[in-house]
């Protein structure tokens, strides 16, 4: 049996899944728009960690992974912290993924603050670190805002 709260997620996410823009970019408003209904959070605290999404960071969720829901995100983000503690505290930009999810987010990362702030997610299995084979560095070449990156993968599992 259904309860209420099981039948208002699924009507929501049915919503997601008609609305998700399939290809081409959005505008700044029209991500202003759908970004209060995506489901990875503006502040999420964890543990003394605080992560934050970007409205841009927002849409692309609500457009790429309207499938996930917002308890798949706390996971996801409580995984990243598991990694976040052990690595060195540098400050950085990273990309995260996690096996479970098949699902990558780039973020900015501050020790000093303690703050992940999530700059964009990754379309379903982007920068899976099992497809670019073991010979390769774990580091993954990235065009953010026009300007090139190579940033550091963390495997989140």
């Amino acid at each position: 049996m259904k309860t209420i709260k099981s039948i208002l997620i699924e009507s929501r996410q049915m919503g997601r899944f008609a609305s998700a823009k399939e290809k081409g970019k959005r505008s700044k408003a029209e991500e202003q728009k759908v970004a209060p209904y995506s489901n990875i959070f503006f502040k999420y605290p964890f543990k003394g960690w605080k992560f934050e999404a970007t409205i841009h960071a927002a849409a692309q969720e609500y457009d790429r992974r309207p499938d996930m829901l917002e308890d798949d995100w706390k996971d996801f983000h409580s995984r990243v912290f598991d990694k976040l503690e052990k690595m060195k505290p540098i400050n950085g930009v990273f990309v995260f993924f996690s096996k479970k999810y098949q699902q990558s987010y780039i973020a900015a990362v501050n020790f000093e603050t303690k703050t992940v702030k999530i700059i964009t997610v990754l379309p379903k299995g982007k920068s899976d670190p099992r497809q670019s084979g073991p010979s390769k560095a774990p580091t993954i070449r990235m065009i953010i805002e026009g300007q090139q990156y190579d940033l550091e993968m963390i495997e989140c599992e």
